[in-house]
């Protein structure tokens, strides 16, 4: 009778007079056994001997006051419950203190005397009534407040200034945009807020970080309840350095439910320990609260030794927790290391080439006056080659190729005109005969048409709704690709021999020198590309084995089974059952109309939308497990822009909760709709030392 959750299903107000004095008598019911955890907090039974008001929900897994679930106080306290355990010692202490709770703790107390019950009760209900007239005021003012700190959050700008006095000129991105704003409010006049109240503003430096605090607080509570809800569950995870010198490592969650695929940002962690253990663990430790032992079914990280190490990566400890959770390289990084080799290491004159290639932006990046010159004649800047990221070559190549003629132009001012420098114009010779030679011109030209092909490739890996089955579609158009560059390669060389001074000596059997040389590095490039890919691409069994929900194979599988990759997949996902999932499949590979469809994720679409559910329960599961398998972690390079953006070298000293809170911004910036605000002003109210009336009462 004096549980919490029997008093939210019977209210007090409805109970006798018998029931009422019963339950005062019993008391708060205080269980010591419930297990409460928000992030790394726990709930402590200990707090039962110094606020003796304090009650738990068993079912609701939130703190209550006993005085206010009887007799009406704050909702924060009365209906909802309180879970936020990080700030519980100071919401505590504010709700003991608060108006609302010693006016219910003096009605419980005096329970059973009606003369002094009627007048609190006047009393209270005068005080419920005005604090109610403010409480939409107050909430819009910090709404807008919120709305503003988002626009900003969404964009990357920096809250505040370093120096923000009343000079208009000192203020920072959100108090500017505060000023912009109530030049349009007229339903509230937010300038005028902003400028005469003396309670509260919420646009100092705690206020704001209180603020981010909370909306990143309730985004998490609403990530937990998406995971929760979701079929099957994938994680990606990446270490960099950011502008400090400290490592990050960013953690990020791929998730399937019903017919759609999200990816979310979970958290930026700041490491000491870079080792496979010390990054396993803390790993392990932002899982474990989303409960995903049969959910999780893949990892994706990049190519690092203490990630993905056969014997000794992350993987293997975070499979010791999460059986089914099978590791999956990142194709784009292993397409960048695909390139590395094929471009670099197997060749000393293709290496030659890409070494060339990068002085062309290297000779201007280091003057301004070359850099003028130009922008003269190009009206255009060179693009610098990446030296970590292959797949960004092509940008290079491409400018150089563009601009020959410009550049050469630009070379030969730089010669014959006394007004540079030796150096500048020696330079300048060899870079103008680097662009007149026949063998750094056939390399420009087939590596920018090889490039073309790696951009279109990179970019099509990299989008967050690739899945494994795309991977393999576009991996076969890319094969193809590369395969027509190869066997063009003879046509391009008598087209730049052509080019060789016919008048020189031993033109002919230099041309034939040039030409054999020129095509067995080509061949050699064109050849390593292609059996690297094909051989880190396919080595992959489980990837393979996605193909019998492939719709455009369900015309071979009909004819021949694949019983051998179903197996495969049994033996991966021990939870699909193997003997269903073979029925299941015999009877979509002889229905014509799903043959037709185009990709698995119209197939999933389609037997949602056909309510087969119930009927194709393990292809279901399937689909929905190769939705959540990503095939890149494009997700924690995203992340890795951002943070770049956000913490720049004027914001250096930034703590991990307000980065947190700001990439959150800026990632997910869709998901703050007018209840999502709402939610945040709530747990700013209840969680934090709030001078001004948010919350409503009820009587």
């Amino acid at each position: 009778m004096n549980t919490i959750d029997d008093i939210l299903l019977h209210p007090f107000c409805e109970r006798s007079l018998e029931e009422k004095l019963e339950i005062k008598r019993l008391g708060p019911h205080q269980p010591t056994d419930i297990l409460i955890v928000k992030g790394n907090r726990k709930f402590s039974s200990d707090w039962y001997r110094k606020y003796k008001w304090l009650t738990v929900s068993v079912q609701k897994e939130k703190l209550f006051c006993f005085y206010c679930a009887l007799l009406g106080g704050e909702i924060v306290w009365s209906v909802t419950g309180f879970d936020d355990i990080k700030h519980l010692s100071e919401a505590l202490k504010r709700h003991e203190s608060s108006n609302s709770h010693t006016t219910c703790a003096v009605r419980f107390k005096t329970l059973g005397s009606s003369s002094i019950s009627a007048h609190l009760d006047k009393a209270r209900n005068k005080q419920i009534d005005k604090h109610n007239e403010q409480v939409p005021r107050n909430r819009y003012i910090l709404k807008k407040i919120i709305e503003c700190m988002i626009f900003c959050g969404s964009n990357e700008l920096s809250l505040r200034d370093h120096d923000e006095s009343a000079t208009p000129s000192k203020k920072g991105v959100l108090l500017n945009l505060f000023n912009f704003v109530s030049k349009f409010d007229s339903d509230l006049a937010l300038g005028q807020h902003l400028n005469n109240a003396t309670v509260a503003k919420y646009t100092s430096k705690t206020s704001q970080n209180e603020l981010l605090d909370s909306i990143f607080s309730v985004y998490l509570d609403d990530l937990q309840k998406e995971i929760i809800d979701a079929d099957f569950v994938s994680v990606q995870a990446d270490e960099t350095a950011d502008v400090a010198s400290e490592s990050q490592f960013v953690i990020a969650l791929r998730f399937s439910k019903g017919s759609s695929v999200s990816e979310r940002f979970l958290s930026f962690v700041k490491v000491s320990d870079r080792t496979t253990d010390g990054l396993s663990s803390v790993l392990n430790e932002y899982l474990e609260p989303f409960q995903l032992k049969e959910k999780l079914v893949a990892q994706a990280y990049d190519g690092a030794s203490v990630t993905s190490g056969q014997n000794s990566g992350i993987h293997k400890l975070i499979k010791q927790t999460y059986p089914h959770a099978h590791f999956v390289h990142s194709y784009a990084h292993q397409l960048n290391l695909i390139l590395q080799q094929a471009c670099s290491a197997q060749n000393k004159d293709i290496d030659l080439f890409f070494t060339n290639l990068s002085a062309f932006p290297a000779f201007f990046s280091v003057s301004p006056k070359r850099t003028d010159l130009l922008s003269q004649i190009c009206n255009k800047r060179l693009s610098k080659p990446s030296q970590t990221r292959w797949c960004f070559q092509n940008r290079c190549l491409r400018s150089v190729q563009e601009l020959k003629s410009e550049l050469i132009e630009c070379f030969e001012q730089m010669q014959t005109n006394k007004e540079w420098d030796n150096i500048t114009s020696r330079e300048a010779a060899g870079l103008n005969n680097l662009l007149k030679d026949s063998k750094f011109i056939f390399f420009l030209d087939l590596f920018n048409v090889l490039f073309q092909h790696v951009d279109i490739f990179y970019n099509l890996l990299q989008k967050r709704s690739s899945t494994s089955e795309d991977v393999t579609k576009h991996l076969q158009r890319f094969e193809t690709a590369i395969q027509e560059v190869r066997d063009d390669i003879d046509s391009k060389l008598q087209h730049i021999l052509q080019n060789v001074n016919e008048g020189e000596p031993s033109t002919k059997r230099r041309r034939m020198d040039l030409k054999q040389l020129l095509q067995v590095a080509s061949n050699k490039a064109c050849d390593s590309l292609l059996f690297s890919v094909r051989e880190r691409f396919e080595r992959y069994e489980l990837v393979l084995a996605f193909s019998v929900i492939d719709p455009k194979n369900f015309t071979t599988f009909k004819a021949q089974k694949p019983s051998g990759l179903i197996a495969l997949l049994t033996k991966y996902y021990p939870f699909l059952y193997e003997r269903k999932l073979m029925v299941e499949l015999d009877t979509i590979y002889a229905t014509e109309a799903l043959a037709e469809l185009r990709g698995i994720k119209s197939f999933l679409e389609e037997i949602v939308k056909l309510d087969l559910e119930e009927n194709l329960p393990e292809t279901t599961k399937l689909c929905r497990i190769v939705l959540a398998t990503p095939v890149s972690t494009d997700e924690s390079e995203h992340i890795f822009s951002i943070l770049k953006r956000i913490k720049t070298c004027h914001r250096n000293t930034m703590g991990e909760e307000k980065l947190n809170a700001l990439t959150v911004l800026s990632v997910h910036a869709d998901l703050f709709t007018a209840e999502f605000i709402d939610k945040a002003i709530d747990r700013f109210a209840t969680s934090k030392e709030i001078q001004t009336d948010l919350l409503y009462m009820t009587k």
